[in-house]
């Protein structure tokens, strides 16, 4: 085939490296500030270890991006001139593709952006480098959709293949990018082979979760349109070569999505330590495992991509056959893949509550704040949510207060000679610098005694927590289904080890 020849061989090769360190260098960047922070916090070693790990990976990324870079620039410089490589190295060649063509300045733009990426990544520490940093590198490979088909799409079309391209392009450097720190992450945490391990691996891989579903929502809804605009119908899909390499990389994909469904709903839940799973430092070597072939298959991805950016597309073929005329998209099909792009749109600012929502006080960060409905006539209700301390001091929840009961109280569930117990903590809940607390079923968690009326799911309800230094915090708990075991965002209501319902439960 022609995509497999010498000729294109060197070009395929370096836009698929090319492809591949952008990704990793967006995926660390991005994966650092939205999953690993929020997740481990500061003063755990783990996130020291995910802070040094998502800067090696952005700055090697991005260097194998800029080296990558200039070699495509160079090998695509030659193809525009029709001289052979050697001889295309001269500023006769060079300056012109540069300066006059859309390749040219689209690279201009890329330069630009990495070094406001490395400058950044070398002053992080200033508060405007994380925000700049992040802009930039999503740029970096947002850009890159203006050198390909996308840039060249005429007329109305053009403004629509651009910003669905960029977007999946975007998408796939979150999922396939960020993929990386997180196997490394909970390699890592697997070899302490401790209940702190498992906690924050349990955290960062439910927090990376909510990421990925909505890269893949983006995926699927930019993935739609972009094929529709480059391949046109079933039967230019099954019989060019731009069609038949679309379908491999579908295949591809698909199996990555049932390795990603496994990981999500199979083996994350074994990491909870509420979830009673015998071994879940087993399960987290099998995530481990499995995040690696998800890995392999997305550098696969890649390399399809390169040829694919060789091929003319499909549609060209659906062209020919009908006289050269020039594309046309009647209104209903445009409005329609219009519609299907700001869904995929949607599915990230859908996913922005379930990453961002967090409460600050002082040192302490408070996330995943949560309840459960309870029956009519009940009494009785239960809070659970995530504290963290960033802090160098330690603090201590010591109750709290809310208007739909009664009182508040911080209680602990233990198994007594195969007896299920619970016992208020008089002293309250202790947090320590640089640890995170997890307030769960099953364990210990907020109980809601005396309650004025039945909690019910979707509702959002105020509590006002109480600490020994940081005071009052106000909160809101996100109120799920009878018997769920984990926030909505997380898969709540997927069916889990039953745990006891407060609601029921004697005093």
């Amino acid at each position: 085939m022609a995509w497999l020849g010498v000729a294109d061989g060197p070009l395929i090769a370096i836009r698929a490296l090319h492809f591949a360190a952008s990704a990793m260098t967006t995926g660390a960047v991005v994966f650092g500030a939205v999953v690993g922070k929020p997740a481990l916090g500061s003063e755990q070693p783990l996130a020291k270890l995910q802070g040094k790990l998502t800067l090696g990976l952005a700055s090697v990324g991005l260097a194998i991006t800029v080296f990558s870079g200039a070699i495509w620039f160079v090998v695509q410089a030659a193809a525009m001139s029709g001289e052979p490589l050697d001889e295309s190295l001269t500023s006769r060649v060079l300056l012109p593709v540069l300066n006059q063509t859309q390749f040219g300045q689209v690279c201009e733009v890329r330069i630009i952006l990495a070094l406001v990426l490395a400058a950044c990544l070398a002053y992080r520490h200033f508060a405007l480098a994380n925000e700049l940093s992040l802009a930039a590198s999503l740029g970096l490979i947002a850009a890159i959709a203006w050198a390909g088909h996308a840039g060249s799409t005429p007329d109305e079309l053009g403004g629509l293949h651009l910003a669905a391209d960029a977007l999946h392009l975007v998408a796939a450097a979150v999922w396939i990018g960020g993929l990386v720190p997180l196997v490394l992450l909970l390699g890592a945490a697997r070899r302490e082979r401790n209940g702190a391990g498992l906690v924050l691996a349990h955290a960062l891989t439910r927090r990376f979760s909510v990421l990925a579903i909505a890269s893949v929502a983006a995926l699927l809804g930019t993935g739609f349109v972009n094929a529709w605009i480059l391949v046109g119908s079933l039967h230019a899909l099954l019989v060019t070569e731009y069609g038949r390499l679309l379908m491999l990389k579908l295949a591809v994909f698909a199996i990555m999505l049932l390795i990603a469904a496994v990981n999500r709903f199979w083996l994350t839940p074994r990491l909870d330590p509420a979830s009673g799973y015998r071994s879940p430092i087993g399960a987290l070597g099998q995530l481990t495992r499995t995040g690696s072939i998800e890995i392999a298959l997305g550098l696969a991805i890649f390399a399809i991509v390169g040829m694919l950016g060789t091929l003319h597309p499909a549609i060209h073929f659906l062209n020919s056959l009908q006289g050269n005329q020039k594309m046309q998209m009647k209104p209903a099909a445009f409005h329609f893949f219009c519609r299907a792009f700001v869904l995929a749109i949607v599915s990230y600012v859908a996913a922005a509550p379930a990453l961002a929502e967090e409460v600050k006080a002082g040192d302490l960060v408070i996330s995943q704040a949560w309840s459960r409905a309870t029956p009519g006539g009940a009494k009785i209700g239960g809070g659970y949510l995530t504290i963290e301390n960033k802090g160098s001091t330690p603090d201590r929840l010591l109750g709290g207060s809310a208007d739909v009961a009664d009182r508040v109280q911080i209680h602990e569930m233990a198994m007594n000679n195969g007896v299920m117990t619970m016992r208020p903590l008089e002293k309250g809940v202790a947090i320590e610098p640089g640890k995170t607390v997890m307030l769960a079923p099953g364990g210990s968690h907020l109980m809601l005694l005396d309650l004025k009326s039945p909690l019910k799911q979707g509702d959002r309800l105020p509590v006002t927590l109480e600490f020994e230094k940081a005071g009052k915090v106000k909160v809101l708990l996100d109120v799920q289904g009878i018997g769920a075991q984990r926030p909505a965002a997380e898969g709540g209501g997927m069916p889990m080890k039953k745990m006891p319902e407060h609601s029921g439960m004697k005093m």
